[in-house]
């Protein structure tokens, strides 16, 4: 799991591991019910890796690596991944300018802003 604890273990774009380790507390659970599925992260350029977010039964779970069975993948570069959390870009820009890759159910990739608020996400 990523944990607050182990933030800046590798060169990183600033917060990205914090923002990926408050993901489960952000979710808005009245948003989640009845959603399933595993958003894997693929992201590339500095302090890339893979992540994925488990959604189940109003929940979710964060992990490091590759999930076995994702539902969709999106690509991206490392420092795009934080700034569409932040809201300083919107996905669909990256998107429309080849920047942000999506493979899989479009569906479960098109509710993240829906199941998690900025305002619960961002301190």
């Amino acid at each position: 799991m990523v944990g607050e604890d182990s933030m800046r273990a590798r060169d990183e774009p600033a917060d990205l591991r914090a923002l990926l380790a408050r993901l489960p507390t952000a979710l808005d659970p009245g948003a989640a019910v009845g959603v399933e599925g595993v958003v894997q992260f693929d992201l590339t350029g500095e302090g890339g890796g893979e992540y994925f977010l488990a959604l189940r039964d109003g929940t979710c779970t964060v992990g490091e690596g590759r999930h076995q069975a994702p539902s969709v993948i999106l690509t991206l570069s490392a420092t795009d991944c934080v700034a569409v959390i932040t809201g300083a870009v919107k996905a669909r820009a990256l998107f429309d300018a080849g920047r942000l890759r999506v493979a899989g159910n479009l569906f479960l990739a098109l509710l993240l802003r829906d199941l998690f608020p900025r305002d619960r996400l961002l301190p």
